[in-house]
């Protein structure tokens, strides 16, 4: 995770970075990759049903709908509760 803040607790985790271009969404994509392949590699999978992208601000990108992890969309929501 070289180019994103990671948030864990307990079993949850949240990704988090602040993109304002197409290649800034690229290296947080290639931070999920990695966050996926560190869980494959300690047996920690995540469940992709619970697995959402969520942008904040004026204006949302549409970038975010292009997400994925393990090669499966992230699905955009507006809002989201732990």
């Amino acid at each position: 995770m070289n180019h994103s803040k990671t948030f864990l607790f307990a079993d949850d985790t949240k990704c988090a970075t602040d993109p304002d271009t197409s290649p800034d969404f690229k290296l947080f994509q290639k931070d999920l990759d990695s966050l996926h392949g560190w869980s494959v590699n300690n047996s920690l999978l995540f469940n992709l049903k619970k697995c959402v992208s969520l942008s904040l601000g004026q204006k949302p990108s549409s970038s975010v709908s292009n997400l994925t992890i393990k090669g499966g969309p992230t699905p955009p929501v507006d809002h989201h509760k732990d």
